[in-house]
């Protein structure tokens, strides 16, 4: 892959699979970093629904909090 070139991504959620139009802005190794290009309100509501929106990714997302007393976090101020 080049820096500049037009690529699609691909996201699934569930069964459905999404297309999105990118760009490659980096490459570093075997890493890609890909700019979204102008998305439709359609594209960009199905985005947010494929990264955000997914139920498994927020019900666990305090886990990799430590856990502190709540009487010693008042004194943190």
């Amino acid at each position: 892959m080049l820096e500049g070139q037009k690529v699609n991504l691909l996201l699934k959620r569930g069964q459905q699979e999404y297309v999105f139009p990118t760009q490659v802005v980096r490459v570093t190794g075997n890493e890609v970093g890909l700019q979204l290009d102008a998305l439709t309100t359609k594209q960009h509501i199905d985005f947010v629904q494929c990264t955000f929106a997914r139920a498994d990714t927020w019900a666990l997302w305090q886990d990799s909090f430590r856990k502190i007393n709540r009487w010693k976090a008042c004194w943190i101020f």
